[in-house]
């Protein structure tokens, strides 16, 4: 059957990296044959071989072969599985599913890929639904298997075959000369998938023709209901790294709490069974103190939360999103943004990193058994707990914290942090961390406040835009640049700068929009006709918290948050009502003008479109970056009128406002024009990519 095709719908942008998992078998093999004959995307192949089977190890050199044969990289790993259930006090089934997942990710952060896909199919979704069934499941579990779900951020797992069956691959394989491996294991029906496929299906499809078919069609409907269930479940998920905040989930109804805590069993990689959600659930309305064990992990009802830790865990995880001050119980460790400085800090519970290595969100944690790290000017990587034996650790102490981040341990204090981590010779901004006895929570606060202003910063996105110059349906902000969409790239600054929250503009494509926001937590509102900045900022109005608002632009990929934080510094010590990102471009076709008077002070902002001869003669371009006062912005947003050629209200017409008005606005001019350049077509983002990839180049 060579029409067979990928469905469209689920592949990442083209030119994006993708692993792609191959076990060998004919599903998979014909997953990887398809996407080497499409050609669009760079691969990688990707590898775990279990150790379960005795001819594993030929499944590993024929899928290295193939690979070879193409021309695609392939990792191929081995692990003991039987050991990590073990370890992880979970089945082997568990194990395996929550190494593959890691161990995906992490891959996935290694080869900057976009994507890993798998090869489940049409029968695989119609035995998942059926067992679902047959277990009692509810929405999610008729559900069956989602065509995407996310990994980490910017990288997606996706099922391109889902539209196609079993024997449909095999027919494909077949037709083009192509070999595989069987795994004699799925053909012993003592285990319950195998029963389903060999035993039960066959028994209904010979009933009742296209059972199998109805299966899979019903799970495309019940998807759509899980897709509001999500969006519920995501209002009241307060994930805290080791509890759950009970006020909003025990006021939602039953479904919704169901969902809650299937979620929370699928984070912590453990197995999702009805009854288990019943006794969660139980917990969670049930008195304080009482607890519940599953698989290695002891559940405890709180007085406001519900938490967890693990038997071999001796300090419950902290989750750090943001630059900020944390409360470990006797101690405060202290994270802020800072340029590097000409003497690095000595001592043992102060560390340096370099920004750029760092992969939000952070967590102060004790570590994973087997987990490795390399230590700062080690050769190589070896195991946290050998690292620290092999100094003389006392084995009752080497469970103390370390602080991690999504690639692993960034620092042990008392010792070093990790060699990934270490500040370079063109290092520009460090994250600096500091461990000691902490103050008291009003001292803690006001230093906090001192420390970072963004802490009481609300962060505005307008990403509602379609762009049209583009040349694309797909919205602007979803475009990818190194594999991930624009608009994640500002979320994740956002996240490093420490903003209080971040409210995102939707309009266009709002919903596929609004999945990728609400990964980082962001919280979204619509602007259902674009009229202009202005009004895009003035929507968010009833959603900002913060007593400034930091305004930023979608299409804005490469703004570093230290600049940010100079800004926000900048406007907090001047008393400004606006402060205001400035550069001057060789080229400044299509920026907004700066135009000042005969002392440098900024008199008003012109766009482009709207600028006579003389104004576009200016070289010195607005940024789309603003700061402001809280009250000031939306008092000044409510006065502006559409006066401009284009009928819309324009935001840089508050700045003029505030400057007729005789109140501050500061101009922050920066020399670094990658990070004020927006993208408007596919030469901006070509360009984009090339700068971004010499940025990365040079952090090395």
């Amino acid at each position: 059957m060579n029409e067979l095709r990928l469905d469209a719908a689920a592949l990442p942008a083209v030119g994006a990296t993708v692993v792609v998992a191959v076990s060998g078998g004919a599903d998979s093999v014909a997953l990887f044959r398809l996407l080497v004959t499409d050609g669009r995307w760079p691969l990688c192949v990707y590898h775990l071989d279990h150790g379960l089977r005795a001819e594993s190890r030929n499944d590993a050199a024929f899928v290295a072969a193939l690979a070879a044969q193409h021309g695609v990289p392939a990792i191929c790993e081995r692990v003991d599985i039987n050991a990590l259930a073990a370890g992880w006090r979970v089945s082997i089934e568990t194990a395996g599913r929550r190494q593959r997942l890691e161990r995906f990710t992490a891959v996935a952060r290694d080869r900057g890929a976009a994507a890993v896909e798998t090869a489940h199919h049409r029968d695989d979704q119609a035995e998942t639904v059926l067992a679902n069934l047959l277990r009692g499941a509810g929405p999610i579990g008729c559900a069956g298997i989602p065509n995407e779900r996310f990994l980490a951020d910017g990288i997606t797992l996706v099922r391109p075959l889902l539209h196609a069956s079993r024997a449909e691959l095999r027919t494909y394989l077949a037709a083009i000369g192509q070999d595989w491996r069987e795994d004699a294991s799925n053909a012993q029906t003592h285990f319950r998938r195998n029963h389903l496929r060999h035993a039960v299906l066959p028994v209904f499809e010979a009933g009742c023709p296209g059972f199998s078919d109805a299966l899979a069609a019903s799970a495309e409907r019940a998807r759509a209901q899980v897709a509001r269930l999500d969006a519920a479940v995501s209002a009241v998920f307060s994930d805290y790294g080791s509890s759950l905040l009970l006020a909003a989930i025990l006021a939602a109804p039953l479904s919704v709490r169901f969902a809650t805590w299937r979620r929370l069993l699928l984070r912590l990689g453990l197995p999702i069974e009805r009854r288990h959600l019943r006794r969660l659930d139980d917990l969670a309305r049930g008195e304080n103190g009482r607890r519940f064990r599953l698989s290695g992990i002891t559940f405890a009802r709180e007085r406001t939360a519900l938490a967890w830790t693990s038997g071999e865990v001796v300090t419950p995880s902290v989750l750090i999103e943001t630059c900020s001050e944390i409360r470990l119980g006797e101690q405060t460790l202290t994270l802020g943004m800072t340029t590097p400085p000409s003497l690095f800090p000595d001592g043992i519970d102060t560390a340096l990193f370099a920004a750029e290595a760092l992969r939000w969100p952070l967590s102060w944690r004790s570590p994973r058994p087997g987990e490795r790290w390399q230590p700062l000017g080690a050769p190589g990587s070896q195991t946290v707990r050998r690292a620290l034996a092999s100094r003389r650790v006392p084995p009752s102490q080497r469970a103390a914290p370390v602080l991690a981040d999504a690639d692993g341990v960034l620092w042990i204090p008392g010792w070093t942090i990790a060699e990934r981590a270490r500040v370079r010779a063109d290092t520009s901004t460090c994250v600096q961390a500091a461990l000691r006895a902490a103050a008291s929570p009003a001292v803690s606060a006001a230093m906090s406040e001192i420390a970072n202003p963004a802490a009481s910063t609300t962060a505005v996105i307008l990403a509602a835009g379609k762009g049209t110059r583009m040349g694309s349906d797909l919205a602007k902000v979803l475009h990818p640049l190194a594999g991930q969409p624009l608009v994640t790239h500002v979320l994740r600054t956002c996240r490093a700068l420490g903003v209080m929250q971040t409210v995102v503009v939707v309009g266009w494509q709002r919903e596929r929009v609004s999945d990728v926001v609400t990964v980082f937590a962001a919280d979204t509102v619509i602007q259902d006709q674009q009229l202009g900045t202005g009004h895009a900022v003035l929507v968010t109005e009833a959603a900002v918290r913060g007593a400034q608002v930091l305004v930023l632009c979608g299409d804005c990929p490469m703004t570093p948050p230290a600049l940010l934080h100079q800004l926000l510094r900048l406007h907090e010590s001047t008393g400004a009502a606006c402060a205001v990102i400035a550069a001057r471009l060789p080229d400044p076709t299509g920026y907004g003008r700066m135009l000042t008077d005969a002392a440098g002070r900024l008199t008003r902002i012109v766009e482009h479109k709207d600028a006579t001869d003389a104004e576009r003669a200016v070289t010195l371009v607005n940024s789309g970056i603003y700061v402001f006062a809280r009250a000031e912005l939306f008092r000044c947003l409510k006065l502006l009128r559409p006066t401009n050629a284009q009928g819309e209200y324009y935001l840089t017409d508050v700045v003029a406002m505030l400057v007729r008005e005789g109140r501050r606005v500061e101009l922050l001019e920066t020399s670094d024009i990658a990070s004020v350049l927006g993208v408007n077509t596919p030469a901006d983002l070509a360009n984009a990519e090339r700068l971004f990839a010499a940025r990365a180049a040079a952090i090395g």
